[in-house]
C-alpha cells in the first residue's frame, strides 16, 4: 500500500499541468477516448462487412488473356510474329437465396454499431464534462480554504502578540492554533479530490499517464446562476467520424447468413425496446431536472444572503475582539459561518453545472457529436 501511494504521489509531482478549456477537453475525448475509438472501429468494421455481404448480389466479371510469339517461314511474313487472345465473361444471377438476408444482416450490423457509438459518445463526453466540473469545484474549494487558513494564521499571530503583551492568556493562542489546524485535513482532502479529478479527466481525454505526463488544468471558474455571459469553458464543439471500408468478394452459405441476420434482428429489437423505455422516461427526468434547477437557484440566493451577513459578523467580531470585548470562540464561530456559506455557494454552483450537463444528456445534445453535424451546433 505504501509503495502504491508513493508511486501515485510521484506521478502527481512529476506531471506538469496544462491550461484546458471544456471545449478542448471534449474535443480530445472525441478523438482519443479509448471507448469512443473502439466504437468507431466497430462501425467501420460493420460498414466493411456490409459491403462483403452484399458482394454476393453483384455481378461477376472477368477477363482471360493469352499472348505469345510464333516463328517459322511463311510467305510475305516475317520470321517471327506476336499474337494474343482475350476472352471476357460476365455473370449475373437472377435469383440468390443469400441476397435478402445478407442485406438485412449488413444493415442491422451498421445500425447496432451506430447505436453503440452513440452510447459511447454520450457516456464518455458526459464523464469528461463531470470530471472537468469536479476539478474546477475542488480547486476553488481548496483555494477558499487556503485563504481562510491564512486569515486564521494571522489570528494566531494576533493572539500571540496579545499574549506577549499580557492582555490575554495562553488559552487564546492555543484555541487560535487549533482552529487553524482544523482546516489542514480539509485542504488536503480538496487537493486530493482535485488531483483525482484531473486523472479522471486525462483518462477520459485519452491522455497517457505516467512519469513526466502532462495533466490538464481546467480553465475558468464555476459559474453561478444569473451570471453574465457564459465562460469560454462552457462552449461546445462538433466532430466528424472518419469511416473506411474494405471490399472483397466472398461466397456465403445461405443458412449462415440467414441465422446471423436473425440474431442481429433480435439485438436490434432489444435496443429498440431500451430506446422506447428511455424515451418514456425523458419527461419524468426533465421534470426532475427542472426541480433541481429551481432548488439550486433558491439555495444560491439564500447562501448569498448568508455570506453577506457572515462577512459583516466577522468584521464586527474582529473589531470588538481587538478591544477585548469578544472571545476567541466568538471569532471562531463567525469564521466558520463565513466559510460554510462560501463552501455552500461553491457546492451550489457545482451542482448547477452538473444539473446542466445532465439536462444536455437527457435531451440528447451529446448525440450531435456522433456524426458530422456541424450545422446543428449553436
Amino acid at each position: 500500500m505504501k509503495v502504491l501511494i508513493g508511486a501515485a504521489l510521484l506521478i502527481f509531482w512529476t506531471c506538469s499541468l496544462r491550461a484546458l478549456t471544456l471545449q478542448e477537453a471534449m474535443e480530445s475525448a472525441l478523438q482519443h477516448n479509448p471507448q469512443i475509438q473502439a466504437s468507431r472501429a466497430a462501425l467501420e468494421k460493420a460498414a466493411g462487412n456490409r459491403l462483403v455481404l452484399r458482394a454476393i448480389s453483384f455481378p461477376d466479371a472477368g477477363l482471360i488473356g493469352v499472348a505469345g510469339v510464333q516463328g517459322g517461314k511463311r510467305t510475305e511474313q516475317s520470321s517471327t510474329q506476336a499474337f494474343g487472345f482475350v476472352q471476357g465473361n460476365f455473370a449475373q444471377p437472377l435469383f440468390n437465396m443469400a441476397v435478402p438476408p445478407s442485406r438485412r444482416r449488413g444493415d442491422l450490423e451498421i445500425l447496432i454499431a451506430e447505436q453503440q457509438l452513440n452510447v459511447a459518445v454520450v457516456e464518455q463526453l458526459h464523464q469528461t464534462r463531470i470530471a472537468f466540473y469536479t476539478a474546477l469545484y475542488n480547486r476553488s474549494l481548496e483555494s477558499l480554504r487556503r485563504s481562510q487558513a491564512q486569515q486564521l494564521e494571522e489570528n494566531i499571530r494576533t493572539q500571540q502578540a496579545r499574549f506577549d503583551a499580557g492582555t490575554t492568556d495562553r488559552g487564546s493562542v492555543t484555541a487560535a492554533t487549533v482552529q487553524a489546524r482544523e482546516l489542514d485535513p480539509q485542504i488536503e482532502t480538496a487537493n486530493r479530490t482535485y488531483r483525482g479529478a484531473l486523472v479522471a479527466l486525462a483518462q477520459a481525454m485519452g491522455n497517457q499517464l505516467g512519469s513526466g505526463a502532462t495533466l490538464p488544468s481546467p480553465e475558468g471558474e464555476l459559474r453561478r446562476s444569473g451570471a453574465d455571459s457564459p465562460h469560454r469553458s462552457d462552449d461546445f464543439i462538433s466532430s466528424e467520424i472518419r469511416a473506411g471500408a474494405s471490399y472483397t468478394w466472398r461466397v456465403i452459405d445461405n443458412g449462415k447468413v440467414g441465422g446471423a441476420a436473425l440474431r442481429q434482428r433480435e439485438i436490434s429489437a432489444i435496443n429498440n425496446l431500451l430506446l422506447e423505455q428511455l424515451e418514456a422516461n425523458v419527461p419524468r427526468d426533465l421534470l426532475h431536472i427542472q426541480g433541481d434547477f429551481a432548488t439550486s437557484e433558491a439555495r444560491e440566493k439564500s447562501l448569498s444572503g448568508m455570506e453577506t451577513l457572515a462577512q459583516q459578523n466577522v468584521r464586527v467580531v474582529q473589531g470588538t475582539m481587538a478591544q477585548g470585548l469578544a472571545s476567541q470562540l466568538e471569532l471562531r464561530d463567525a469564521e466558520n459561518s463565513l466559510l460554510a456559506a462560501r463552501e455552500g455557494l461553491l457546492s451550489a454552483a457545482y451542482q448547477t453545472n452538473v444539473t446542466r450537463a445532465e439536462w444536455d444528456r437527457v435531451t440528447g445534445r451529446y448525440f450531435q457529436f456522433s456524426d458530422d453535424t456541424t450545422a446543428n451546433v449553436h
